[in-house]
């Protein structure tokens, strides 16, 4: 069994928000399997919006320079919004350096999906910057999750990220099941 995301999922989920008339929508992964799978993905969501270019850097990149630029070249002159869309595993300062090179000066936006509790500090650089997330603890108002906030400050004394509810997810999965198999 499987309670976790994929990236058809995550995809879906950011096409929700991104798939609009007049949208052009510029990819930046990391080259490997999970950006590529990523990208590939959230181009397969997409109806109305087309992605009209896919930028990919190393996994271990740390400057973002020349495919910022490569990304800003393309998107001179093309109407409508301009997206960003962020798919990304590890690391987000790098990505998000991007948001400094003044991406606003060619009308283009930033957009990425959720991610761990210190990553997603960095999104306080890009105010109004839209996606899909996973989870983020203050969100799901239910008793389950209202447990897991509790516990995991008194246990920690920080908030769970997705990594958590994700455990906690797959634990409920498996008493569920014994349950209902008498196990």
């Amino acid at each position: 069994f499987r309670t976790g995301r994929s990236s058809s999922q995550d995809a879906l989920a950011n096409a929700a928000v991104l798939d609009k008339d007049n949208v052009s929508v510029i990819t930046l992964a990391q080259d490997y399997a999970f950006g590529r799978d990523g990208v590939k993905a959230l181009k397969d969501a997409l109806k109305k919006t087309k992605v009209v270019h896919e930028e990919y850097v190393p996994q271990n990149a740390t400057d973002i320079t020349a495919a910022a630029q490569r990304i800003f070249d393309r998107v001179k002159g093309l109407p409508g919004r301009k997206i960003i869309s962020i798919i990304w595993a590890g690391d987000l300062a790098v990505p998000f350096k991007i948001a400094d090179m003044n991406p606003e000066r060619y009308g283009v936006e930033l957009a990425t999906g959720g991610n761990i509790l210190p990553a997603m500090t960095l999104y306080k650089r890009v105010p109004g910057m839209e996606g899909a997330l996973y989870y983020y603890f203050g969100i799901p108002k239910n008793p389950v999750n209202e447990w897991l906030v509790a516990n995991h400050y008194k246990q920690f004394k920080t908030p769970p990220d997705f990594f958590t509810a994700g455990g906690m997810s797959a634990a409920i999965a498996v008493v569920e099941a014994l349950k209902k198999t008498g196990g």
